[in-house]
């Protein structure tokens, strides 16, 4: 017989394996419980020569840092990036409103060495497609393309442009410059 922790272990797994393939389909949900907006481009996305880090004053870094520790081990601490914003099927229904990125990175604070704040960071090469939306959008065929045509080094605000053209799937609505940075 199973040790009751081995079972809370394996449902454990089971609930962050659904809630993975369940994607991010609205930052503005109850099931995000902490969110902080970075102002400026998104130059932890789109340039990697840039670093890997970015600095959080202590008011934000503070409520994020206690909130990724109460919550490690039912909810991930990420980093979005490119957002969509408008209305998407879901479940086949009726449009619902979207607020949600097409990548996000596993993220980690790092207060050690600053005084008032914190670092962010990410790993590039862990970057994730937010499969739920893309299906939402076009379905598996046009997941499948999107991924395959982005190269995590090629991420850049012009490459947006450029991707645009080629999937005119996509209603321009969706995605705006002013999702890019």
């Amino acid at each position: 017989m199973a040790a009751a922790k081995d079972i809370i272990r394996y449902l454990r797994e089971c609930y962050r394996e659904n809630g993975s393939r369940g994607g991010l389909w609205n930052v503005f949900a109850d099931s995000v419980s902490h969110r902080v907006f970075l102002k400026d481009s998104d130059f932890l996305a789109t340039r990697p020569e840039a670093g890997d880090s970015h600095y959080l004053r202590e008011a934000a870094s503070e409520t994020a840092a206690k909130q990724a520790d109460l919550y490690q081990k039912e909810k991930d601490l990420i980093y979005a990036s490119l957002f969509v914003l408008g209305w998407a099927e879901r479940t086949g229904d009726r449009p619902e409103p979207i607020c949600a990125p097409l990548f996000w990175y596993p993220a980690t604070l790092h207060p050690e060495g600053l005084k008032q704040g914190t670092a962010l960071r990410i790993d590039p090469d862990r970057r994730q497609l937010n499969v739920a939306v893309l299906e939402a959008l076009g379905g598996d065929d046009f997941a499948r393309r999107l991924e395959s045509r982005i190269e995590p080094s090629l991420i850049t605000e012009g490459c947006v442009g450029d991707q645009r053209r080629l999937e005119s799937r996509i209603e321009p609505s969706l995605i705006t410059e002013g999702c890019v940075g």
